[in-house]
């Protein structure tokens, strides 16, 4: 074997460990991801009680009924959909000026931030935990319920 081979044999070697490196990191990079998205914060305090998310998107709003109850939360709910509409049509439209409207990457962007608009009803209501038990008589509210 010549020294070129030899060096060709440690290179291929090199690359094959940097690649199988590279696709753990993935994979690991992959399953965080996943767990990140899975993270809910949730405050109570004063007879209010606020979920957010990873990234910090208000999830849900339980207020007393000294503190104004379902309406308020109601409004408030409302108010932070429509910041968060606002701003993914402010990045959309950032994104379009600079790539151009019939761009991918201009469609991924728009999808992306809309996908982190929280939706006027909730899928999943029986997942959250129920704060009754320490907030008396609430009103509990999440994007699109009716109590």
């Amino acid at each position: 074997m010549t020294d070129w081979d030899s060096l060709a044999e440690r290179l291929k070697a090199d690359v094959a460990a940097d690649l199988e490196q590279a696709r753990e990191r993935a994979l690991s990079a992959s399953r965080v991801r996943a767990e990140v998205e899975q993270v809910r914060g949730t405050v109570e305090d004063d007879g209010v009680r606020a979920e957010v998310d990873s990234t910090g998107r208000l999830l849900s709003l339980d207020l007393d009924d000294a503190l104004g109850g379902k309406g308020l939360a109601q409004l408030v709910m409302a108010v932070v959909r429509d910041a968060h509409k606002q701003a993914a049509g402010k990045v959309a439209d950032i994104a379009e000026r600079e790539f151009g409207a019939d761009s991918e990457f201009v469609e991924r962007i728009r999808v992306e931030a809309e996908s982190r608009i929280v939706p006027e009803s909730d899928p999943e209501p029986e997942a959250r935990p129920s704060p009754s038990a320490t907030i008396a008589q609430p009103w509990i509210l999440r994007p699109g319920s009716s109590r």
